[in-house]
Parts: C-alpha cells; structure tokens; sequence
C-alpha cells in the first residue's frame, strides 16, 4: 500500500484515526510484542490481506511453514507475518515439531520487518487524508497512544525504556481525608468530654466571681459614709443625681405628723402579678412611711378587674387600709384578656389617708391620660392628688402605643357621634393634654381643693420656651395658668439637672398649690421601683387637714367567738371541755372548795 502520487503529507501518531493504517516513528516500541500491543487499528489493514488470494490464511498450514516476502512494502510484510503467525497458532494446528519451528521463523521474520520498517522513513497518506486534504490540520489522537506494552518474560526482551513508552495522561487527585467526628470511638465518652465540662464549670466561676464582685461593690458603696445634709451648689448637683439622695433628708418616724408623697414613672415595677418588682416596691414604699403614691407609665391594663384585684391583693399586705385609683384607655375594654397596654397611671393611699378618700377617678374621656385621689379632712378640708402620664413627642408608631390608642378611643368616639374621623397626631394629642388637665385643675381649686400633681411631661424646661416666651401647649404654660409651682423651685430655689438616668432630661415634675412643703427630695436610680425615672418625694404638713397630728392607725385584735354563729359556738364549746378535761378543772375546783370549808 503505496502513497497515492502527489501526496506530501506523513504520517505520525498524531494522524492515527480510525480510517487509517497505523506507521510508525522510530521512537515508537522496537518489539514484536510493543507493535502487537500498539497496532489495534493494524486489524482493518490485516482483513485486506486475508481478503486476497495471496493471503496466509488461503494457503494450507504447510504453505505457511515455508512463507517467504519481499520488503517491498514494510507495513505488509509485518502484517504478513503476524497473520501467519496467529494462524498457526491457531488449536486446529497440530503442535508439530515443523509447525514450533515455523512460529519461531514467522516471529524473526515479522520482528526483522518491523525492526526495518522503524528505521525506514516511508511517507504514507491515509485514505482519508487522501480525501480530505484539509484534515491534517485538525489534531488527532488514536488509541496507540494510550496503550503501554507489558513486559512478558517469555517473550523476546523489548530494547525501548520506560521514557520513549506512550504515557497516558492523568491527573493527580487531592485525596480528601475521612470526616474524623469530634468524639474518639476507642476512648470513653466521659474521657473526652472532660474538657468541655471544665470550660463550663471555668465560665460558671467566671460569672459568679463577676456576680460576686457586684455585691462586694454594692456593699463598699453602701458603707461609705456621705454627708446627707450637703449643702446644694452648682458644682455638687451633678455629682448628687443619681446614687445619690439630691435635696432634703428623709427623717423616720414622721407617720402621723406629714403627708409623705412618692412619685415615680415606674415602668411596669406595678405589675398585675404577685411578682418580685412588685413586692420590693410595696416593701420600700413602707419602710419609707409612704402615704401617697403617684406611679405613672404603670404599662399596665386596668380596665379588667382582674388585674386590678391582684394589685389590691398585694398591697393589702402591708396596708390593710388603702385605696387605689387607675387609668387606662378605652382600648383595654377591647383586650380585656391582654394585661400589658402601654401608658396608664395608678394612684394609692395607705392607712389613715386611706381612710379619708371621698373621691376616686379617672379621666373622663376614656384616654386613660391620668387618675386623682381626693382626701377630705376637718372642716371639708381636701386635697386631690393627680397622676398624670403625657405621651412623647415624634411620628405615630405602632397599634398599641400610647398614642395609637389614643387616637383610637378618638375615631371610635367620632364614630360614634357620626362624624368624620380625624388623624390627630402627636402634637395634637401632646396639647390637648395639656388644655384638659387645666380644665380639670381650673374647676377643682374653684371648689377649694389643694393640687398635688405628678406627672411624666416629657419635656424639659427649656423645650418649653421658645424665644424667650412660653410654648402653648407646653407644661410651663400649665404652671402658669393653674398657679401650681415646681417643688423644687419652691424649697430650695433650683432644680436638679435630671429626673432620669439620661444626664439632662428633667422631664418628671411634681407640682403643688395651696400646701406647705417641708421637705423634697431627688431618690437615686431604681429606688423605690426598678426604672430609669427616678422618684421625687415631698412631705407635706398634716395640718392641712387635720388640726392635731394623728395616731397611727392600729388593726382591730381578730375576736375568735361570735355568739351568732353557730358553727363557731359548737367548735367552741367543744374546745372548752377538751381544755376542762385535760387540765381537771372540775376536780382541782372540788379540792379548793373543800380546803375552804374546812
């Protein structure tokens, strides 16, 4: 199989296709044995000389012994041999001496052909390339390539080395590890958790030591002494705000004699549960001879009696006698089931102040923005104590704040009245607050009642001022128009910097008219209740309504009999003659009889 005349193209391992005969370069494999493992596709080149008259496989298996050709065509020859040689090999053969004698000749033959033909530069054009010129630009790859001669120890040694072989291509994977879990399987369980559980008992420590670092400072700051009578300066104020007491002493011991009124914006400290905040808060308020309180922001739904029942069952534990006052917005009618409501006030009077209200509300418009207490003493003498709560200022947020609710109640009324409803905002809500609180004021001292008002304003002083005039709709234009004065201003002449743990924000006021304050004070942060508000008390003289201190008030010894009831008699009798029989009354009572007589 000679090239076609013309053709110039060579035939190398990169033009092996399956249309073409293989050839090969002398730094192919120089072995019968390499070019039978390389020469895969050599097997459509074989099936043309099988398909001839002058092929091996036509003639006898004699013919085969003695079959000589010429080297006029390398690739022939070699493919010659190997086709006789494979066919005498074949088992139909008898294994004769003369057919081993022929295989070996056949295998030196096909060897010395193959040995010339890869010395032999033969330029050989395959048929497809013959056809398609084109083709020798485009990259082939043939089976050859990728196959590796096996060494076999029978066979005739190959001369090529490991470098001239054809490798085939692969590419070195990255071994990923196995999962190892984070427990050992051959160690105990307790053995490896060991660690863990020191770190645990290390961060347990760790917490207690700091828990534990907090108490001794408390302890160093209680036992430090202050001067508790320090005079007020401007430089003193500051330092005076929040741990510790800023204005007057609290003396002991005044029950009876003073009015002592404690306002705080607490922050749900009043819950509608028998809870820790609540409790810590009546115990202070008692050891404090309280008899006025004015909680603000209670945050809490007093429209259902339930929740107010609850908070009457705990401060009947450390007064018996008492009275409370709330405020919440019509909303909590809606959600009765629900006991936090945001805003709401609640005002209480203990023992013998607690006796003497004539008069408990709240307001009327069902906004839930403050309730009074009104005290009467001699000669109709009385006193109404406010507890006010005014919502902040800012945009309207959120369904159930403050301000929404108050809106609320106020399209529900509009509603109601069958006319359009309005969107008040906040600054509309803020100033009505103001004009109804000084209507309610304004009618109440037309009837002679003395004003103590606290309240949570939000809005300091100067946020009250605008180029040097009162705002309207401000709490100094409140002030103004009622006649009541700042506690402060009034016993000692300023005011502290604060009424909350943010520095500048004196926003709580506690107002008065028509009393004598004896004392006023600024409490340090979360006493009495646990809130960033903090508390203003004032004492006030008792002789506003009574014109002789009064005795503290004593609770009525229990009777254990009660001779209309006739359960209680019949436990009664029963006890006495147990106690009669077991101490022998009637005999001891025999004995002395007759001594007497005697």
């Amino acid at each position: 199989m000679e090239p076609p005349e013309g053709a110039d193209v060579t035939y190398d391992n990169n033009d092996v296709t399956s249309n073409g005969p293989l050839s090969v370069s002398p730094s192919r494999a120089q072995s019968v044995s390499a070019y039978l493992n390389s020469s895969q596709l050599e097997q459509s080149q074989a099936s043309s000389f099988l398909a001839t008259d002058t092929s091996p496989t036509a003639a006898s298996h004699t013919d085969l012994f003695s079959l000589q050709l010429p080297s006029s065509n390398p690739i022939a020859d070699v493919a010659t041999y190997v086709v006789a040689l494979s066919a005498v090999s074949q088992p139909n053969i008898p294994h004769t001496p003369e057919s081993s004698h022929a295989s070996s000749l056949f295998y030196e033959r096909a060897t010395g052909a193959y040995e010339s033909l890869a010395t032999s530069q033969i330029p050989i054009t395959p048929p497809y390339v013959a056809t398609h010129p084109e083709s020798h630009l485009i990259p082939r790859r043939g089976i050859a390539d990728y196959i590796v001669e096996e060494q076999e120890p029978n066979i005739l040694p190959s001369k090529t080395t490991q470098s001239q072989l054809p490798q085939r291509p692969c590419q070195s994977r990255k071994i990923k590890p196995p999962k190892v879990p984070w427990y050992c399987v051959s160690r105990p369980i307790h053995e490896q958790t060991r660690d863990i559980k020191i770190r645990a008992v290390n961060r347990s420590r760790s917490i207690n030591t700091s828990r534990l670092l907090e108490q001794c400072r408390s302890i160093l700051e209680f036992c430090t002494l202050t001067a508790p009578t320090e005079e007020l300066s401007e430089t003193n104020i500051t330092d005076l705000n929040y741990n510790h007491h800023w204005g007057d002493s609290l003396p002991s011991k005044v029950k009876g004699s003073t009015i002592r009124v404690v306002y705080q914006n607490v922050q749900r400290s009043v819950s509608i549960k028998d809870d820790a905040a609540t409790n810590t808060l009546l115990d202070t308020l008692h050891s404090m001879e309280t008899d006025i309180f004015m909680a603000s922001e209670t945050n809490c739904n007093w429209k259902t009696a339930n929740f107010r029942n609850h908070l009457q069952h705990s401060v009947k534990k450390n007064w018996p006698n008492h009275r409370l006052s709330f405020s919440s917005s019509d909303v909590g009618i809606e959600l009765a089931f629900d006991a936090y409501l945001p805003g709401g006030t609640c005002t209480m009077a203990f023992d013998h102040l607690g006796m003497r209200v004539v008069k408990i509300g709240e307001d009327d418009s069902g906004l839930g923005r403050w309730s009074y207490i009104t005290v009467e003493g001699q000669d109709k003498r009385r006193i109404t104590f406010i507890t006010g709560y005014r919502i902040c200022s800012g945009p309207m947020k959120g369904t159930t704040t403050s301000c929404s609710q108050q809106r609320r109640v106020i399209n529900n009324q509009e509603m109601k009245r069958g006319v359009p409803t309005s969107k008040p905002d906040t600054k509309y809500l803020r100033r009505k607050f103001i004009e109804d609180l000084t209507r309610v004021i304004l009618s109440l001292q037309e009837e002679g009642h003395a004003i103590v008002l606290g309240l949570d304003a939000n809005e300091t002083p100067e946020e009250a001022n605008v180029n040097g005039s009162t705002k309207i709709g401000s709490i100094t234009k409140l002030f103004e128009d009622t006649g009541l004065v700042e506690v402060f201003g009034e016993r000692h002449g300023t005011q502290p910097d604060s009424t909350t743990t943010t520095p500048g924000r004196f926003i709580d006021r506690l107002a008065v008219s028509g009393v004598t304050i004896e004392r006023t004070t600024l409490l340090r942060a979360n006493e009495p209740a646990t809130s960033d508000h903090l508390a203003i008390v004032i004492d006030i003289d008792l002789k506003i309504l009574f014109n002789h201190p009064c005795s503290a008030l004593q609770p009525p010894s229990p009777r254990k009999l009660t001779s209309t009831n006739p359960d209680a008699v019949k436990k009664y009798i029963v006890f006495i003659k147990k106690q009669f029989a077991e101490h022998k009354i009637i005999d001891r009572c025999a004995r002395l009889k007759e001594v007497a007589t005697r």
